[in-house]
Formats: structure tokens, C-alpha cells, sequence
């Protein structure tokens, strides 16, 4: 078992919690290190009543979408796909300084 130094082992532990009283969750999955950790600890925790889903769109590589199918398969949890389309957001297109924000919303 990894070892946590006590900070992050109380962390971990309140994420626990937090999912066992939630007893269901959906992650937002991106495949990156937050979100699979997250991921995870949700599918420890609450099993199938765990679920992780990924937006796509024309910007996201297929290569991240397989790389996320394949963490997915390898937590034990299918990946469910929201398709998207940034441009047909104005702002995201625009490509201003607020970019980011838009991306997400």
C-alpha cells in the first residue's frame, strides 16, 4: 500500500468520506492525474455507483481519448462520452484571454 505522509493521509481519508456519504458520483473524467485519482478513490469507495464521463470535441486528441478509455478500463469503470463542439461558442473562438474559462463552462 502507498504510504502518505499524515497531511495527505487525512485528505484521503476526508475524499473517502466524502464519497461514501454521497453514495453515487459521476467524475469529470479528463484522464489527467487529478481526475484518475479521483476516479479511483470514487470506484474504491462506491463501485458501480461510481461513473466517469469525458466531454469531446474536434480540440481533444483521439490519442487522450484512448489513453482515458484505457485508465478507465484499467479502474475497472466504463467511460461514458458527452460530444461537444467549442466552436460553436463565440467566446471559446474568440481565443481571448478568458479562453480558458469558457472552455470549461
Amino acid at each position: 500500500m502507498l504510504s502518505l505522509n499524515p497531511a495527505l493521509q487525512q485528505k484521503y481519508a476526508t475524499l473517502q468520506k466524502v464519497f461514501h456519504d454521497l453514495g453515487s458520483v459521476v467524475v469529470a473524467f479528463s484522464g489527467g492525474v487529478d481526475s484518475t485519482v479521483v476516479l479511483k478513490v470514487a470506484v474504491d469507495i462506491l463501485g458501480e455507483s461510481a461513473k466517469a464521463v469525458i466531454a469531446t470535441s474536434p480540440t481533444l486528441p483521439a490519442s487522450e481519448l484512448e489513453d482515458a478509455y484505457g485508465l478507465c478500463e484499467s479502474i475497472g469503470v466504463p467511460l461514458q462520452v458527452v460530444e461537444t463542439d467549442q466552436s460553436k461558442i463565440e467566446a471559446f473562438v474568440q481565443n481571448d484571454a478568458t479562453r480558458c474559462f469558457h472552455c470549461k463552462t
